[in-house]
């Protein structure tokens, strides 16, 4: 009897290696049986990562003319604080977003730290106008802080454009 179940096993073992080479063959041998290991382009992660640029923008912006105005109170958090909520509200949208698709765990991690790199610039603005002498942004940290934003938002961008080809 043990050599029934020993047949029998290795019968087994040889079947499944020979539907194993079948199904790998006929995978290497037709284009369209590609295993995707990324999810597809999302238009609705491209449409938001533009929206938030332009939000971002309008809030850079808005902080160098602060910082080039005489009136100090310009320079601080609380000018600005509705414009940096819309910015983190998009940022977790676009988060929940991307980590609801199968297989997006890049693009979910892109946008995580482009959340966290935003969040560390408003507890900047935060501590700078709740220091002693309060104050803002200057011109040569706007520009380094703008910089970092945009090549984060290009990265999310650029992997979305590939994965339409």
């Amino acid at each position: 009897m043990g050599q029934d179940q020993s047949g029998a096993f290795s019968w087994l073992r040889r079947s499944a290696r020979a539907m194993a080479c079948v199904v790998a063959t006929a995978c290497l041998a037709f284009p369209g049986c590609a295993v995707r290991l990324i999810a597809d382009h999302d238009e609705i992660v491209v449409a938001k990562t533009v929206a938030l640029q332009e939000k971002a923008e309008a809030l850079f912006l808005a902080l160098e003319d602060a910082a080039a105005t005489p009136d100090p109170d310009d320079d601080l958090y609380a000018a600005h604080a509705g414009a940096y909520n819309e910015i983190l509200v998009l940022l977790r949208v676009m988060e929940v977003r991307a980590a609801s698709l199968s297989k997006n765990e890049i693009t979910t991690e892109q946008v995580q730290l482009l959340r966290d790199s935003f969040e560390k610039m408003k507890a900047l603005h935060q501590k700078k106008s709740a220091a002693a002498t309060p104050g803002g942004f200057s011109a040569e940290a706007l520009q380094a802080l703008r910089q970092a934003f945009v090549q984060q938002v290009q990265s999310i961008l650029t992997l979305q454009e590939e994965l339409r080809r």
